[in-house]
């Protein structure tokens, strides 16, 4: 599928899979009129349709799901963000992200105290560490905020 998104053409049977729908269904939007209609590349054999048109059009269709372009709209990332309740958890987070964003947990330039929870909190530096981390800034600053306050308050799960 992705080397379909590089001709900027999908297939019946790709646009199918996309939307959750049998490729018959693709073949009715292909005869359809207006904003339910889909339009192909004329004269290809198979029958193709560009990219552009292929995204004016799946997010109309019921089983299409579309793939987060950030993090906040990354809704599982941030529900599980939200989720915590322990500073572990949270520790956690930052030092998987960071490995995967850049490679490895040190390469956060903020102070370690984030990658153990002992850090103090700092607006500012709670945002460069989700910045450098992908994480949605509010659902992160929010979450990482009140940890330490629960964790300087002695009031831990």
């Amino acid at each position: 599928m992705v080397l379909a998104l590089f001709d900027h053409q999908l297939s019946v049977r790709q646009l199918a899979l996309l939307a959750d729908i049998t490729e018959g269904a693709v073949r009715n939007a292909l005869s359809q009129n207006g904003a339910a209609g889909l339009t192909a590349v004329p004269g290809a054999k198979p029958v193709r349709v560009p990219l552009d048109e292929a995204r004016r059009w799946l997010p109309g269709r019921r089983g299409f799901n579309a793939t987060p372009t950030g993090p906040s709209d990354d809704l599982v990332m941030n529900e599980r963000l939200r989720a915590f309740d322990r500073m572990e958890q949270l520790t956690d987070f930052i030092s998987r992200h960071a490995t995967r964003r850049l490679g490895s947990p040190d390469a956060l330039e903020v102070n370690h105290g984030w990658l153990d929870g002992t850090y103090l909190f700092d607006p500012t530096m709670a945002r460069n560490v989700a910045e450098a981390i992908g994480a949605d800034v509010p659902t992160f600053v929010g979450k990482a905020h009140e940890l330490a306050l629960r964790r300087d308050l002695g009031d831990v799960a």
